[in-house]
């Protein structure tokens, strides 16, 4: 059965893979001081040369200087991996947070680089520029992840490595959780804003979700949705981990509204979303909630 509603924050919001590669296509800075650029409207900082993991044979370290955008409008954050091991290593990461906010169905920090036993790579973590403006991000300075290794299939996590930059401690980031408040219990906070945006391949509906819990919570709606009181066949979900905050947009499809007989502009919106523990399959953790919106 077609899906109504896709999982994607936006058609184009995918992180973008960089590899392990030495080649660099930046993009001109609008504006220059000792340690940030201004390009695009987004400050971007400077960083120190830093090695973020020295483990197993393996020296992972970040290049100093100013952190550019390519011709792709990624972020890139040059790194050189030195595998001193006689273990072929492959390095990514996971649970990656941009001044504090994340998301749970990729990550916002993206690298898939592959080094040889006992050479040495340039390659480079790269942020997608929609991703930034969908974060309403206007400066880049919190850059945290797990980092996972992988040597030969066997695999060793570091977690909460940190990439120090100088504008570190100093972003204070705007989530703008606006519009009607779902929940605000036992440390959780959902909003869903009141209007509907119109996005590249339909409407779109944003929530907020803080989680100050020490759960792992994912949302998602049960049973189908009615828009414009016509039922539609309808699937989603999203989360973060604890003490983490995301915002998720929901995408509503113009072909699949067309499929269905709903007729453009959305007038009414309703469906049930259910909040349960990731880590403890089918443990509600709160009632499910009702959702009747107007537009």
């Amino acid at each position: 059965m077609k899906k109504l509603i896709t999982l994607i924050l936006i058609l184009s919001l995918s992180v973008f893979m960089f590899g392990c590669s030495d080649k660099k296509d930046t993009e001109t800075n609008e504006s220059t001081d000792a340690t940030e650029a201004v390009v695009g409207g987004l400050t971007l900082p400077n960083v120190e040369e830093q090695v973020i993991y020295e483990e197993n044979g393996v020296v992972v370290k970040v290049k100093g200087g100013q952190l550019e955008k390519n011709a792709l409008d990624h972020v890139i954050i040059p790194l050189s991996i030195e595998n001193n091991s006689a273990k072929n290593f492959k390095l990514s990461l996971k649970n990656s947070t941009i001044n504090g906010i994340t998301a749970d169905h990729y990550n916002v920090l993206a690298i898939d680089c592959k080094v040889e036993a006992n050479s040495t790579v340039d390659a480079s973590i790269s942020i997608d520029d929609d991703l930034i403006s969908m974060f309403n991000i206007v400066k880049l300075g919190d850059l945290k992840f797990d980092l996972v290794g992988e040597f030969d299939g066997e695999e060793v996590v570091k977690e909460d490595v940190e990439i120090k930059t100088s504008l570190t401690g100093k972003t204070e980031q705007t989530f703008n959780p606006s519009g009607t408040n779902l929940i605000n219990e036992n440390g959780i906070n959902l909003t869903v804003t009141d209007k509907l945006q119109e996005g590249l391949v339909g409407p779109e509906l944003k929530f907020y979700l803080v989680n100050n819990s020490n759960k792992h919570i994912q949302f998602a709606n049960v049973g189908d949705f009615t828009i414009n009181d016509i039922t539609v066949p309808a699937a989603f979900s999203f989360g973060v981990g604890s003490t983490r905050k995301t915002i998720y947009n929901l995408v509503i499809m113009k072909s699949d509204l067309e499929a269905a007989g709903v007729e453009l502009p959305i007038k009414s919106l309703k469906f049930t979303i259910s909040g349960k523990d990731a880590e403890i399959m089918g443990e509600d953790v709160f009632t499910p909630i009702n959702i009747n919106m107007s537009f």
